[in-house]
């Protein structure tokens, strides 16, 4: 116990970066080396290292008998987990599959002959990213701001209750909880806005 004292949050941050180190040794097994079954054990170690970050909450008020910081924030992560973190792993997942798709066999996934390259007829147009996805774009950037709305009024909310000095929710919780909300919107914001300056190919 004194161990998980001195050290919690050292270990909630190497379970938080062995999360991402499962997640995509996971996928590249998957998807690159088409290693089904042993892409397996990292799924497994991907849900044991989400039991084991709800095993240090517990211990954590174990140890001191009340709710904290720590154990709030170990409750957003698992909120996130079982929420936006799924519909975000969701869209790596197929994000991965058609990048190594697109690695692995380009002229199938563009279309083009090594052989007889196209050639366009006298008066027509010349292609425009018809075959781009554009509409797949849209709906990211749109779902994206979307969460960028929710997190504007949650901290308008925020600065609102630090303007007036309510006493709901300590001040440390309220950074530590907006601190990891941010990081968040930020990397779905980077992932959503990727598919409009390098939208996919049509399915």
């Amino acid at each position: 116990m004194s161990f998980l004292a001195e050290y919690k949050w050292y270990i909630l941050i190497t379970a938080e970066v062995l999360f991402w180190v499962f997640s995509i040794s996971f996928l590249i097994l998957r998807y690159w080396f088409q290693l089904n079954r042993a892409s397996l054990i990292f799924l497994v170690l991907f849900i044991a290292n989400d039991l084991f970050i709800l095993s240090l909450a517990v211990l954590d008020y174990m140890r001191t008998g009340e709710f904290s910081n720590y154990q709030l924030i170990i409750a957003a992560i698992l909120i996130y987990a079982l929420t936006y973190g799924k519909k975000d792993f969701k869209k790596l997942d197929a994000y991965l599959k058609e990048k190594v798709e697109q690695w692995k066999n380009p002229f199938r996934y563009t279309g083009q002959n090594t052989h007889k390259p196209k050639t366009a007829h006298k008066g027509s147009k010349a292609p425009t990213g018809g075959n781009l996805d554009w509409e797949h774009a849209r709906k990211e950037r749109k779902n994206w701001f979307k969460h960028l709305f929710i997190y504007a009024i949650a901290h308008g909310i925020y600065f609102l209750i630090n303007l007036l000095k309510l006493e709901i929710i300590s001040f440390e919780t309220l950074s530590n909880i907006s601190s990891i909300w941010t990081i968040i919107l930020v990397v779905d914001g980077l992932y959503s806005l990727s598919f409009t300056i390098s939208p996919r190919k049509k399915k």
